[in-house]
């Protein structure tokens, strides 16, 4: 079983990456709603991306906070 990274133990990293895939999360349906064009170079990402970088963010985000809050 998980120990400690850094003096931190588990539901706290749990807590940690969560709000971080929560905050990435909704980046990305603000940029869906919005419409906003993200160009990497030459190439502009489609909208779909964000809707599915979303739904994988926010499930991540969610089962984080769920475990660490057990």
């Amino acid at each position: 079983m998980f120990t400690s990274c850094m003096g931190l133990d588990e539901p706290e990293l749990h807590k940690i990456a969560g709000t971080v895939l929560g905050l990435a999360a909704l980046l990305h349906l603000v940029r869906s709603i919005t419409r906003m064009d993200l160009v990497m170079g030459t190439w502009t990402a489609p909208q779909w991306i964000s809707w599915v970088a979303f739904a994988v963010a926010g499930s991540l985000s969610y089962l984080l906070w769920k475990s660490a809050l057990k």
